[in-house]
């Protein structure tokens, strides 16, 4: 399943409302979360060689482990990760939803994104700062 086909199984405020729950300040950029949330699903989905896998990922900092893709699988143009593969390790328990989640806020802070959505990553990360 590509990335964009996991995304279109839930609405933006199933999504959003999650998101709010791991970062609460992100409540104050809903309508531009939201702008870029309706940019992203609207775009033609490039297929891809490239997969995002969900894996086990060592802690830098610590001997922790957690579920997650590299982040070097959401450095491509929007449209190009939406084109993506989805893939689960045998070893890992995610949701769909959690992917939808996690990816689309990768997307946002790591996305090669439209000139329109600069200032919003530069707020999104100074809020994880």
């Amino acid at each position: 399943m590509i990335l964009k086909e996991i995304l279109e199984k839930y609405t933006f405020s199933e999504i959003f409302t999650e998101l709010c729950e791991m970062i609460p300040d992100l409540n104050r950029k809903r309508p531009e979360i939201q702008e870029a949330y309706d940019f992203l699903l609207a775009q033609q989905p490039v297929t891809s060689k490239k997969k995002i896998t969900y894996q086990l990922i060592e802690a830098q900092d610590s001997d922790d482990c957690f579920v997650g893709a590299e982040d070097r699988c959401f450095e491509a143009q929007w449209n190009v990760i939406i084109g993506k593969e989805v893939i689960i390790d045998n070893d890992v328990e995610i949701s769909l939803f959690e992917i939808a989640c996690n990816a689309f806020l990768c997307i946002l802070l790591i996305g090669f994104k439209p000139r329109r959505f600069t200032e919003l990553n530069e707020e999104l990360l100074e809020m994880l700062r």
